[in-house]
């Protein structure tokens, strides 16, 4: 006969086989929402309730600017591509590095900004 030590050994093993399976699960399932999330997302752009210009599909929410603040950023693109191929910058003495979610994504950024560099 089991004995009271050996049967909770045997549930909490077995509550812990469990509970590591439905994490599994759980983080399968997530990875699929972010999969079908990232297929579904739509860029476009539209004009906001406020009047200011709204860019979607960048992010989770919408990147919004005020038309006099769209050419002002056009014209800053030549130096958001240099940065983008230096890939570093030293702020407050700290130097960053910028990151990408993928090395496909960085391939494509860093392609734009190839051709945007001279572009002054």
């Amino acid at each position: 006969m089991a004995t009271v030590q050996q049967v909770r050994a045997n549930t909490d093993i077995s509550d812990s086989d469990r509970m590591k399976a439905r994490i599994a699960e759980l983080e399968a399932a997530n990875k699929a929402l972010e999969v079908q999330r990232d297929a579904t997302t739509k860029t476009g752009v539209k004009i906001g309730e406020k009047g200011g210009i709204s860019v979607y599909g960048l992010a989770r929410f919408p990147v919004t600017l005020y038309a006099e603040q769209v050419p002002r950023f056009i014209g800053m693109l030549p130096s958001v591509a240099a940065l983008i191929l230096k890939g570093t910058q030293t702020v407050d003495g700290v130097e960053r590095k910028l990151t990408y979610r993928s090395t496909e994504g960085e391939t494509a950024t860093k392609a734009w900004a190839a051709t945007h560099i001279d572009a002054k």
